[in-house]
């Protein structure tokens, strides 16, 4: 080590371009590692699931799916799994100039059939519904942080964060894994299985699956083939290729071992 010779015992381990001594733990992809004589001993830790929408309908799974779907109905992003549909989260495209293009989202968040809180345009407003839920005490709690709106409902576990705009995340603690269904998968693990549609069924079409987590109200048509910004529109194309590619530039080379640039790249 550093020139030097050590104990088999006391040798290091290296991660992300750091290195760790004998003992020390890091915890990373729901594992716990712990450095042991120059190798890493790992134990699965429960952890956060997170999903995250985007852009003209760039979307990544809690169980890290990426795909796209671009419909402009109100769809069902996350909502529990159980009959007593203790939360939902809905999302709505808000078209402007090309109709095809996204330049918000209005974000529906219900819990506990008690209250609905709406974001959009830059706000949130609550509504509260009669016969829901009696509450002891304040069921979620608003933060601006910098660009950010965020809605924490400790009691039930969730996390929304949004922009504004058109990026929304989702955080489910670990109870909810495999207890979830929606365009956000259904956290289970598996990233196979996440084109699951509101009739249980498994897909390989993200049309039919997005289609099928459409909401009843408002009345909406079904998208039937997609073709987005840069596809249509060859100078789209170059002119969003010059101004993504500071993500895969040096500016960021420290953040490559944290973060894979090449999804939000191609987004």
């Amino acid at each position: 080590h550093n020139g030097g010779c050590v104990a088999h015992e006391n040798c290091t381990c290296e991660f992300s371009g750091s290195v760790y001594k004998t003992g020390q733990s890091v915890v990373t992809n729901c594992k716990i590692c712990t450095c042991r004589g120059g190798e890493w001993s790992c134990i699965d830790e429960a952890c956060s699931g997170v999903c995250e929408v985007f852009g003209n309908g760039q979307y990544h799974t809690f169980d890290s799916k990426w795909y796209r779907y671009d419909g402009h109905c109100q769809y069902t992003l996350v909502k529990d799994a159980g009959s007593t549909g203790k939360f939902a989260v809905k999302t709505e495209s808000v078209p402007c100039c090309d109709e095809s293009l996204t330049c918000s989202r209005a974000i529906s968040v219900e819990l506990l059939g008690a209250v609905t809180l709406m974001l959009s345009d830059m706000k949130v407003t609550e509504t509260s519904h009669t016969g829901g839920a009696l509450l002891a005490e304040p069921l979620y709690s608003i933060q601006t942080v910098g660009l950010y709106i965020i809605i924490s409902v400790p009691s039930l576990g969730i996390t929304v964060i949004w922009d504004k705009h058109t990026r929304v995340t989702i955080q489910l603690e670990p109870q909810w894994r495999g207890q979830v269904l929606g365009l956000c998968g259904n956290f289970d693990g598996k990233v196979t299985n996440d084109l699951l549609t509101s009739s249980s069924s498994e897909v390989f079409s993200v049309l039919d699956f997005g289609n099928s987590w459409k909401t009843a109200t408002p009345p909406c048509s079904d998208v039937t083939h997609e073709t987005f910004p840069c596809e249509r529109h060859s100078y789209c194309a170059a002119w969003a290729q010059r101004r993504c590619m500071i993500l895969r530039s040096d500016t960021f080379i420290d953040c490559h071992l944290k973060v894979d640039p090449e999804p939000y790249y191609q987004a």
